[in-house]
């Protein structure tokens, strides 16, 4: 996925894929900190973890090396180490159909801000100005279009 946005030019933060402290801490030199580790397939934002120094970073590692993936999720050996963005955090919901991005709804969320970030609660819809909304729903646009989720047939024409 981060790979798709990178091609196609969508707004993504600096990222490095890891596969041992060693990797991290050279990648985490080249973004700088505060930065994010995370494994590569959970959700919920479960392992996400903030980093705000190299001993966070190998404390943050080790403990992310140990979480198992829910559901028989097959455990990973490589980790995303990526720029934090302290920014409000938003979930889209959208539908794609013969080349249109519809935006549903945007969710503001509320996270927690002790390094970890487990959702605490969120606001539906998301009381925010119009100038906003418009910026999100281009950002969700780029997105869905580099990842190729839309009807072609549509867009051919």
């Amino acid at each position: 996925m981060r790979e798709s946005f990178r091609q196609k030019n969508a707004p993504i933060p600096k990222y490095a894929l890891i596969s041992n402290i060693d990797s991290a801490k050279i990648e985490a030199a080249k973004i700088g900190y505060p930065n994010i580790i995370k494994p590569i397939n959970m959700a919920g934002s479960r392992g996400v973890l903030r980093n705000d120094n190299v001993i966070e970073l190998e404390r943050n590692f080790r403990e992310v090396c140990e979480i198992t993936p829910p559901f028989g999720v097959k455990k990973s050996s490589l980790f995303l180490i990526e720029e934090y963005l302290e920014r409000q955090e938003y979930s889209i919901e959208s539908i794609s159909f013969n080349g249109v991005v519809s935006i549903i709804t945007i969710t503001k969320k509320y996270v927690s801000n002790n390094g970890y970030f487990f959702e605490l609660g969120h606001t539906l819809p998301a009381n925010i100005l119009l100038q906003q909304k418009i910026e999100i729903e281009k950002v969700v646009t780029q997105a869905l279009f580099a990842l190729g989720i839309y009807t072609q047939r549509q867009l051919e024409r």
